[in-house]
């Protein structure tokens, strides 16, 4: 007899399936390629009148539409309609026959990523000999041999499932609270620093030590940015 997870999980935080739009991403990342975007960043050096060593800037990889638009055709070839088409209906439309078988077995790979990725996710804090019983079914425990070895492994995925969530409740309240302030407070910064503007007539003690406060400041958010966590 199998017991059906279904009845002693919280539907509320049931491990959902993949979506297609999870599998075309995957998808699309593997047929293109890595791509920058629009709004990409370079990290650069700049030296300012009256300081020793030069300053850390973030400048756009892109001055323009137009060097952005000629990126992409550098970077895509033939497949630049393609992406274009891509970004606006999120739908990969195959060029030929066997571009679409290509497309297909990438779909697929994309596929069994997705649900790999969902899967593990789910075995996230669950001990090993509960994986053991496990496979990518609700009906995960039909390795155990009892009734009773069934209901503890499903309230034992339950438990961990709940531990889950919660992580993740946790989590996304520190995202909002101090990620979200924080990057408002780097963008701020950084336009500050964009339109920052010296006199012609050469840079003031005033000007320069302004400046480089700017710097700092911005330096030491992006450092308890990174130090957050935020990025991974």
């Amino acid at each position: 007899m199998v017991v059906d997870i279904c009845c002693l999980v919280n539907p509320c935080i049931v491990i959902a399936s993949s979506t297609k739009e999870d599998i075309v991403a995957i998808q699309a990342n593997d047929y293109f390629g890595p791509i920058k975007s629009r709004n990409d960043r370079t990290t650069v050096s700049k030296t300012v009148p009256g300081m020793m060593a030069p300053t850390v800037a973030f400048e756009p990889t892109f001055d323009s539409d137009e060097s952005y638009t000629k990126y992409l055709k550098n970077t895509l070839g033939r497949k630049y309609d393609q992406y274009i088409d891509y970004k606006e209906t999120n739908k990969i439309v195959p060029l030929n026959t066997q571009n679409q078988s290509q497309l297909e077995g990438i779909y697929d790979e994309a596929e069994t990523q997705a649900k790999d990725k969902i899967y593990n996710n789910s075995l996230f804090n669950v001990s090993e000999d509960v994986q053991e019983y496990m496979v990518a079914s609700p009906k995960f425990a039909s390795g155990a041999e009892s009734l009773e070895a069934q209901e503890f492994l499903v309230k034992e995925q339950k438990e961990s499932v709940d531990k889950n969530y919660k992580s993740y409740e946790e989590a996304k309240k520190e995202w909002e609270s101090q990620a979200l302030p924080l990057n408002e407070e780097v963008k701020n910064l950084k336009t500050q620093i964009d339109r920052f503007k010296f006199y012609a007539a050469g840079a003031s003690q005033e000007q320069v030590d302004q400046y480089n406060e700017l710097i700092q400041t911005y330096n030491a958010k992006i450092q308890q940015w990174e130090e957050k966590g935020f990025n991974e």
